[in-house]
């Protein structure tokens, strides 16, 4: 189930979107218990792809696409380096998928071989 407070749009759709966020214990309930959010996503012109993100269940994380202003603004633009930079503004729309959790926040940028790669932006 998507939560509330994430960036969401129709699965076809000619946007980056998060598409699902779905907890862990309910997706996968063999899993053990311990809390994890699956989330599902897909930049423009892209296959979806996942990403689990570890011990919080989906109520205490957000999930959207932050562009350039957006991580200038919350202090986060100044701890990527050049490359990193480069990948968000070449990101289709300008944007990348950002996480954030109660207690870190990360990037997950487009690399040069078309797979994402986690940036922790926040600790």
């Amino acid at each position: 189930m998507v939560n509330a407070r994430n960036q969401f749009s129709d699965i076809n759709g000619p946007i980056s979107r998060v598409i699902s966020m779905e907890d862990m214990r309910d997706k996968f309930p063999d899993r053990g218990g311990e809390p994890g959010c699956f989330i599902t996503f897909a930049y423009r012109g892209e296959t979806p792809k996942t990403l689990v993100w570890d011990r919080e269940p989906c109520a205490e994380v957000t999930a959207r696409f932050a562009d350039r202003a957006f991580l200038e603004a919350s202090d986060n633009w100044a701890r990527l380096d050049t490359a990193q930079q480069n990948d968000v503004t070449d990101a289709p729309g300008g944007e990348v998928l950002y996480v954030e959790g109660q207690f870190t926040a990360a990037i997950y940028p487009l690399g040069s071989n078309n797979l994402t790669y986690e940036v922790v932006v926040s600790d």
